[in-house]
């Protein structure tokens, strides 16, 4: 058997990037507390918290205080769309031996 090795200096180029992705998550915690938020005894800033941290979820509007659709939709079926923040490191090559456009994250 034969093999073939071909080689080519291709100029690899690298981006670093913060991204921010909203993974779809199980969290009946954070369900609880859009469904019960008025019922807590709690103080007045406690609960400002809460409706701050539900809100940067996207789950609460503080101007309007109360559930966005989103909200709605996570009682529903207890998923809440988390942020997860990171630094990421892309290479690509824009040659068209490897297929085309090539991306290694």
């Amino acid at each position: 058997m034969t093999h073939f090795v071909a080689e080519k200096k291709t100029a690899v180029k690298n981006i670093k990037a913060v991204v921010t992705v909203y993974n779809q998550e199980k969290r009946p915690e954070i369900t609880y507390l859009l469904k019960n938020i008025e019922e807590f005894d709690l103080h007045r800033g406690e609960i400002d918290n809460l409706k701050r941290y539900l809100s940067d979820l996207g789950l609460f509007d503080k101007k309007l205080n109360r559930m966005t659709d989103a909200g709605h939709k996570a009682i529903g079926n207890d998923m809440v769309a988390v942020p997860q923040s990171g630094l990421y490191s892309l290479s690509y090559v824009n040659d068209p031996a490897p297929g085309g456009e090539f991306t290694n994250c």
